[in-house]
């Protein structure tokens, strides 16, 4: 199976996840195929970046969509009321970069260790301004997206869990190898289930609290780095049953089996119009939103 063959699939099932999210009665099983595009699409990048004749220009051609996104994301708000919280352009931006710093630096180690925490440190900073930025006073949120997304901050900016998107970085590091990726991505993706469905969080820092230990601290220890990785630590969940956490809430673990469907890549491009993503995706969105704010 190509790359262009695997980018149509993601499209397809994008599509229908999307059509889940704007359209009201839609059947969940939408939302179920849904969780199989991203893995695909973080794939299929970690494949662009990795290839590429040119690595600066691959991110920044994903720097401006993200931007532009944010714009369209905007513009759509002000016209129709309908709040378009959707870009993935500004997740495969963060993948890739770190794939970018893994890949040309990996022979200058030093250089490489460097650029990783100064990336981090970044993203750090710039995390503390939108907080700040936030809590300013009132603004337009469509228009701080913007700012966010300009400055290249991941947390307030782009689509999606940052550890969905660190699977970016566990496709390039596979991308040799389809026995490792299919035993790395199974246990990234048990990881992922112990850590919405089976609530392993919310359950530690319960633990812990009643242990002795200070509230406060434990929200540093637990809490935060949960909720930065984009995993909820909330006590709503205690009474749940197991289908409804795994089956009506958390269901994103159902990416597994998009693994299939990567491993079946034989490592050809194959045909695919380049701009067809960039155009497609906002396209859509705007379409579903709109048919969405008239139903």
């Amino acid at each position: 199976m190509t790359s262009g063959l695997l980018k149509l699939i993601a499209l397809i099932l994008m599509t229908i996840d999307h059509i889940g999210e704007f359209i009201p009665n839609s059947p969940i099983w939408f939302k179920y195929l849904g969780r199989l595009s991203a893995p695909i699409f973080f794939f299929a990048a970690a494949e662009g970046i990795y290839h590429s004749r040119d690595r600066k220009k691959y991110l920044l051609r994903m720097y401006i969509a993200s931007v532009l996104m944010a714009v369209a994301e905007s513009v759509c708000w002000h016209l129709s009321g309908t709040f378009i919280n959707n870009n993935i352009f500004a997740s495969i931006l963060f993948g890739t970069t770190l794939v970018y710093i893994l890949e040309e630096y990996r022979e200058n180690k030093p250089k490489r260790n460097t650029l990783l925490l100064l990336f981090i440190g970044w993203q750090i900073v710039s995390s503390v301004f939108c907080m700040w930025f936030n809590n300013a006073g009132p603004i337009d949120y469509s228009i701080a997206r913007i700012i966010y997304t300009a400055l290249g901050n991941y947390l307030f900016a782009a689509e999606g869990a940052l550890y969905l998107t660190l699977a970016i970085v566990i496709f390039y590091l596979c991308r040799d190898n389809k026995k490792r990726l299919v035993v790395v991505f199974t246990v990234y993706c048990a990881v992922f289930f112990a850590l919405t469905v089976l609530k392993v969080p919310t359950y530690a820092f319960e633990v812990i609290c009643r242990l002795g230990v200070n509230r406060g601290v434990a929200e540093i220890l637990i809490q935060l780095p949960a909720e930065i990785l984009g995993f909820e630590v909330s006590s709503n969940v205690f009474g749940a049953s197991f289908y409804e956490l795994a089956f009506e809430r958390y269901y994103q673990w159902m990416m597994i089996f998009a693994l299939p469907i990567i491993v079946a890549y034989n490592g050809k491009r194959g045909k695919y119009p380049k701009w067809l993503f960039y155009t497609y995706y906002p396209l859509h969105l705007f379409a579903l939103a709109a048919l969405s704010a008239i139903l």
